[in-house]
């Protein structure tokens, strides 16, 4: 049996914590963009734009598709709190849990060997650009 239930209203220390969160996919997603960058440019490849505006692509739907479900997760979670304290909801039933877009994650992480094997790919050059 399903019981009625209103949306929990979003407290403070959820925003706060969903913020916090964000920045930091966003600030590992940029540092991984980095890492790339610096090894395209240390082996001396031609094409860093193609590479850089892949890499731009690749990280926002990174950054998007990781704090998405992290949103998701939150909101189910205090959605659920709500229904167990009221008493008529049963704590095992977790039939609605948001997935996890682990195919996406996945080929995202190929991508990203994809691009770190082209950018790796070349002649060293003796000096920094």
């Amino acid at each position: 049996m399903f019981v009625a239930s209103a949306p929990v209203p979003v407290s403070s220390d959820s925003n706060v914590t969903l913020v916090l969160v964000s920045a930091g996919v966003v600030l590992g997603v940029g540092l991984m963009g980095l890492i790339l960058v610096q090894v395209a440019r240390s082996r001396g490849r031609q094409k860093r734009d193609v590479l850089i505006a892949v890499l731009v692509i690749w990280g926002l739907l990174t950054a998007g598709s990781i704090s998405v479900s992290v949103m998701q997760q939150m909101d189910w979670s205090a959605t659920l709190q709500q229904r167990i304290s009221s008493g008529y909801y049963d704590p095992n039933n977790v039939s609605d849990q948001p997935k996890l877009p682990i195919p996406l994650w996945c080929g995202l992480g190929a991508a990203y060997a994809g691009m770190m094997l082209w950018a790796a790919v070349g002649k060293p050059t003796t000096a920094l650009r």
